[in-house]
């Protein structure tokens, strides 16, 4: 069965290259490593409205993994991820750490 991510207000995808993950954070230029399993593990870049405008042509180096898959009838839906980006204020990584996907948005 097929896998796919909802990001945030977004509808379902598979191995976008961009992704809106809160009110506040995107990744882009996502280049996906693994999908399908248990995780899903890409590289890109991470920024938001917090980094502006230090980051508005280059965000942070980051790797992103989708986890917690939940299956329907469809497929299934990561649910949950976490962002690794090295540099990134601390502030900004306790909020892209272990987060799930609102369901508001799937």
């Amino acid at each position: 069965m097929p896998v796919y991510v909802v990001a945030y207000m977004g509808r379902p995808l598979q191995r976008p290259p961009a992704m809106g993950l809160n009110k506040v954070s995107a990744m882009t230029k996502i280049q996906w490593r693994s999908w399908g399993g248990a995780t899903a593990v890409g590289v890109g870049e991470v920024n938001g409205l917090w980094c502006l405008p230090q980051c508005e042509t280059k965000g942070y180096p980051a790797t992103i993994t989708l986890s917690n898959i939940r299956w329907g009838k469809r497929g299934g839906f990561y649910a949950g991820f976490t962002v690794n980006a090295p540099g990134l204020p601390e502030e900004q990584a306790k909020r892209l750490t272990d987060q799930r996907f609102s369901s508001r948005e799937r």
